[in-house]
Parts: C-alpha cells; sequence; structure tokens
C-alpha cells in the first residue's frame, strides 16, 4: 500500500509539472512519451493490470470460464470434415474477391474497383499498406446470423456448418467469412489496419454471444481479461494459413484418390501434409513469442489455439480425403 501511494505522489508530481501534453502527430516527442508511460502505470494500478495492446479500451467480455479450456484440434477438424460431407462442398480459392475500402470524411467505404490484390500474407498479417481485403461477399448475411444468436451460445462447429451454408458448400469462402466476421469486429479501433467501424459496446455484445473457448480469461483480471476477441479470430485465421499451402487441383486429386490403389501417392500427400502442419506449427510458435519479446505481449495463451486450428484444418482435409476417419470424431 505505501509503494503504491509513494507511486501515486510520485505520477501527481509528474503531471502538475508536464499537464497534459498534446501528442505530435508522428507520435514522437519525449513528453508525449512520458505521458503514456505515467498513463500506464496508473491504468495499471487502478484497472488491475497492464495495458492490453489487444484490449486497449478493456471492452468486456461476460462469460469467461474459470476453469481451463483445451481445443482438440484433431475432433474439431474430423468433425468439421463431417459436417462438410453432408454438403455438396467444394474447394474453390478463385471464388473470393478482393474489396477496395476508402476512408471517406471519416467512415470506410467499399469500392467496386478491385486494385492489385495483396499477398495472401498481407492479408493476414493486415498490412497497413495492402490495397484491399479478401471476401466471401457473405459476411454480412453471417453477421446477421451471429446477432441472431443467444448470449454464450455460439461454438467453432456452429458457424462453420453456418457459413459453409452461405457460401454453397465452399470449404475456403466458408472459413473466410467466419474470419473476416470475427477479426473485424475485434480489430476495428486499429483503424490503420482494419477498414471496418463499430464501437466499444457493440463489440462487446458481439463477442457476448460466442462461448469462452480459453478457459483461462478469468484468472487475468476484471479489466485484463485475456483476447477472448483475437482467440477466436485467429482461430480461423491460422486455418486459413494452414489451408492456403494447398492448391484447388490438389485439394480435388487428394479427393479423388480415395478411389485409388496407388499407396506411393497417398505416402507422399500425407508427408507433404505433415512437412506443412510442421511448417505451420513453427510459424504459429516464432509469431507469438516475436510479439511477447518486441511488443511485450504477454498473452501467450494464444498460441494453444494457433496451434489447435492448424490441426483442425490439416484434420480437415484428413478427413475429406478419408471418410472413414470423420465417422470416428467423437
Amino acid at each position: 500500500m505505501k509503494q503504491c501511494l509513494s507511486l501515486l505522489a510520485i505520477t501527481a508530481s509528474l503531471l502538475l509539472c508536464a499537464g497534459t501534453p498534446a501528442r505530435a502527430e508522428d507520435g514522437s516527442g519525449e513528453l508525449a512519451y512520458a505521458w503514456d508511460v505515467i498513463h500506464d502505470l496508473v491504468t495499471g494500478i487502478f484497472v488491475g493490470g497492464p495495458a492490453d495492446p489487444n484490449n486497449p479500451h478493456h471492452i468486456a467480455y461476460h462469460y469467461a470460464r474459470s476453469e481451463l479450456v483445451t481445443i482438440d484440434g484433431k475432433k474439431l477438424g474430423l468433425r468439421m470434415a463431417r459436417v462438410t460431407q453432408d454438403a455438396a462442398y467444394s474447394f474453390d480459392k478463385t471464388k473470393m474477391h478482393c474489396l477496395h475500402r476508402e476512408l471517406v470524411e471519416g467512415h470506410w467505404t467499399g469500392t467496386n474497383e478491385e486494385p492489385k490484390r495483396p499477398t495472401f500474407i498481407s492479408y493476414l498479417g493486415a498490412d497497413s499498406d495492402r490495397l484491399c481485403d479478401f471476401t466471401s461477399g457473405q459476411e454480412e448475411r453471417l453477421e446477421t446470423w451471429i446477432w441472431a444468436q443467444a448470449d454464450n451460445s455460439i461454438e467453432p462447429l456452429a458457424i462453420y456448418k453456418q457459413s459453409l451454408a452461405l457460401n454453397a458448400g465452399n470449404i475456403w469462402n466458408a472459413i473466410l467469412t467466419v474470419h473476416n466476421t470475427m477479426r473485424d469486429n475485434a480489430r476495428w479501433w486499429d483503424a490503420e489496419r482494419y477498414h471496418y467501424e463499430s464501437t466499444d459496446e457493440r463489440q462487446a455484445r458481439y463477442y457476448d454471444k460466442f462461448i469462452d473457448i480459453r478457459g483461462e480469461l478469468e484468472q487475468r483480471g476484471p479489466k485484463f481479461v485475456g483476447d477472448h476477441f483475437g482467440s477466436w479470430y485467429r482461430l480461423w485465421g491460422v486455418m486459413l494459413y494452414r489451408l492456403n499451402a494447398i492448391g484447388d487441383d490438389d485439394f480435388l486429386r487428394g479427393v479423388r484418390a480415395q478411389k485409388s490403389h496407388a499407396s506411393f501417392e497417398k505416402f507422399a500427400r500425407w508427408l507433404k501434409g505433415k512437412f506443412y502442419d510442421w511448417k505451420s506449427a513453427a510459424v504459429f510458435t516464432a509469431e507469438e513469442y516475436r510479439k511477447k519479446i518486441i511488443h511485450n505481449d504477454d498473452d501467450i495463451g494464444k498460441l494453444k489455439i494457433d496451434l489447435a486450428g492448424g490441426r483442425a484444418s490439416s484434420w480437415l482435409v484428413s478427413g475429406l480425403w478419408h471418410p472413414k476417419l470423420a465417422s470416428k470424431a467423437d
């Protein structure tokens, strides 16, 4: 308590001397930086934890579980495969579009002209200089479905099934649609990188529709609750990253090969898949630790979500290439 009072006294003295500095447009300036440091100190005392770079507005999630939850990537992927088998499914990346958005009078406006497409990694990484965002065109319809669901009710398989129906069975677009709606509503406040408009209240109400897929969020305090929002959209982002390693023709060859007895071809496909599984896991792990070291993002719990999403997409494909696997999902 004495330490907190001493820190408060020092902070108050600094504030009285410095006043409230105006931040330079480029974010530079020693005084502005000092003010940010003081602000974070005060936030740490009164809010219950450090400022969360993934949730700077401290948007609440009201349905956090107290017990640890683990997503079984294999089971999720095989269940997704079983749901997909019930549809007239396809795997076609050419059906997605790239929507160009411009900031007009403070509002994001979509345009019909499609500029040069960015790399898919630029889209996933939300590079600020990308010219457009990939879209299925079904995001608004999926959001309408989400808003109609009860709080704390939507789980991954349910939203995938709905998106698959909206996208006429196209697996790629189904996952892309989920990812877009999740990411837009989780990161809208970073206008330099994300082209979507929302509010703190809307984000809270939107994500209250989804169950807690982590389970340790309550342990991080009433305000610094971990990244429920980012965890949900990253689950689908890593699926897209892993699936992007598979070409449309490769996917179709894998489906047709289930009737083939060419064991060498099947082994080669299995070996290639394992390589991409390893590569994806390595990329996810490196990225989370990079953020921890460089950006002081200590929410390393998202790494488990990344790895589960990568496994889920891999088992989704395996379940479609080998239908008997999907029947053993439970």
